[in-house]
C-alpha cells in the first residue's frame, strides 16, 4: 500500500505550530463499544499496486496502480471488469499518479502530481481531454453531473482553499478554508484532505492527518464545517503537531482521523479507516468507523489488520482493506442487530 502524502514531508524541516487544537468528537468508551473483526484474505487478479480504492454504487470498485500505471476495474466478486492504461509520457500521461474515479460507463479521470495533470480518457484508453493544474492533486471524485471535485495538497499559500471543481473546461475554488501551519510542509501534511461525493449529490471533505477536520458542501456549493468523532484513546493526539525532521517515531504520536473513507450509496453512511488508540505488537491498531450522513457516530469495529487504504462494498456489506504489502483482505461488517447482511 503506497502513501503518496507521508514520502513528501518525511525527512524536511517542521518547526512549527499550527491552529488551536480542534477539539474532537470523543467516542467514549470505543473499545468496548467496537466490534472485532477477523478479515481474511482474498487474491485480486493482477496482482496490483495500491495506490488508491474507489468504489461505486454497484459494489465494483477500482484500484488506482501508479507504479502500474493503469487502472483497474472490480465487481463485487473480485472479478475484473477494465483495465486503462496511461503511458509513461505525452498528452494522456498522468506521471505520479495519486488518485483516479471511474465517470459513470464511458470515462475514467486520473490525477498526476509529477506533471500536474488531469486526465480523462475513454474506457479503452482513448484520450478525452488533458488539463494542467496549478495545484498539487490529492484526491478526487465526481459528481452525478459528471464534475469533478479535487482536493490539492497546499504548498505555502497556494491554493488558498482545499476544494476545486472542474467542470470540463476550467477549474473552481471552492470555499473551504485550509487549517495554518507555520511550516509549509506540515501545512501541507496537516491540511491532506479526502472528498467522497454522496448519493444526494452533496459533498465530505475529511483531513487525514493531525486535526478531526470536516466540511460538508451541498451542491449549490455552500460549505459547512463539520468534526470527525475519534477514539476516546486517540482522542489526546490531537494536540500534538510534528517537529523537524518528521520521523518514523513520531508517526505513531500523530492523529490520523481519516487513513480512507467510502460511502454505503443506499444508506447515506459513510465509513472511515482510522486508529483505535490501542498499540498492537508496537504498531497503532487500525479501527473503522460507521458514520451517519452527519458524520454521527453509528458504530466502530478494530482489524486484525494494519490496513492503510479501504473500500466499503454495500452489496456485500463487507469492507476491502489493504496492507502495507498490498495484500487484500475481506472484512464483512454486522448489523445494527449484531447479524451479518446477506448479500444482495
Amino acid at each position: 500500500m503506497r502513501r503518496p502524502i507521508l514520502p513528501f514531508v518525511l525527512g524536511l524541516a517542521a518547526a512549527c505550530s499550527g491552529d488551536r487544537p480542534v477539539e474532537p468528537v470523543v467516542i467514549d468508551g470505543f473499545l468496548d463499544r467496537s466490534t472485532a473483526l477477523e478479515c481474511e484474505r482474498v487474491e485480486l487478479a493482477g496482482s496490483p499496486a495500491v495506490t488508491e480504492l474507489r468504489g461505486a454504487t454497484d459494489s465494483s470498485f477500482t484500484v488506482l496502480d501508479e507504479p502500474g500505471r493503469q487502472v483497474l476495474e472490480y465487481d463485487h466478486d473480485l472479478n475484473p471488469l477494465l483495465r486503462v492504461a496511461y503511458p509513461p509520457s505525452g498528452p494522456g500521461s498522468a506521471e505520479g499518479a495519486v488518485s483516479a474515479v471511474v465517470l459513470g460507463d464511458s470515462a475514467v479521470a486520473v490525477a498526476g502530481r509529477a506533471g500536474l495533470r488531469l486526465v480523462v480518457t475513454r474506457r479503452d484508453g482513448e484520450l478525452i481531454r488533458s488539463a494542467s493544474m496549478d495545484f498539487i492533486p490529492h484526491s478526487l471524485d465526481a459528481t452525478p453531473d459528471g464534475d469533478l471535485l479535487i482536493t490539492p495538497m497546499p504548498v505555502g499559500d497556494k491554493p488558498p482553499t482545499l476544494l476545486q471543481r472542474f467542470d470540463g473546461d476550467a477549474f473552481h475554488s471552492m470555499p473551504v478554508p485550509p487549517r495554518s501551519y507555520d511550516d509549509m510542509m506540515i501545512r501541507a501534511l496537516g491540511n491532506a484532505a479526502l472528498v467522497e461525493v454522496m448519493p444526494e449529490g452533496d459533498a465530505v471533505l475529511v483531513h487525514q492527518y493531525l486535526a478531526p477536520r470536516a466540511f460538508r458542501i451541498d451542491g449549490q456549493g455552500n460549505v459547512a464545517g463539520a468534526t470527525l468523532p475519534v477514539p476516546d484513546l486517540a482522542a489526546p493526539t490531537a494536540s500534538f503537531v510534528p517537529t523537524a525532521p518528521i520521523t518514523e517515531a513520531q508517526m505513531p504520536r500523530m492523529m490520523v482521523p481519516a487513513m480512507a473513507m467510502s460511502v454505503d450509496p443506499f444508506r447515506s453512511e459513510i465509513y472511515i479507516l482510522t486508529r483505535s488508540g490501542r498499540m498492537i505488537d508496537g504498531r497503532p491498531e487500525r479501527a473503522m468507523l460507521r458514520l451517519d450522513r452527519e458524520l454521527g457516530f453509528l458504530a466502530a469495529f478494530t482489524l486484525n489488520v494494519a490496513a492503510g487504504a479501504m473500500v466499503f462494498l454495500p452489496h456485500r456489506r463487507t469492507a476491502l482493506v489493504v496492507d502495507e504489502e498490498d495484500g487484500f483482505h475481506a472484512c464483512v461488517l454486522p448489523d445494527a442487530a449484531g447479524a451479518p447482511h446477506p448479500a444482495a
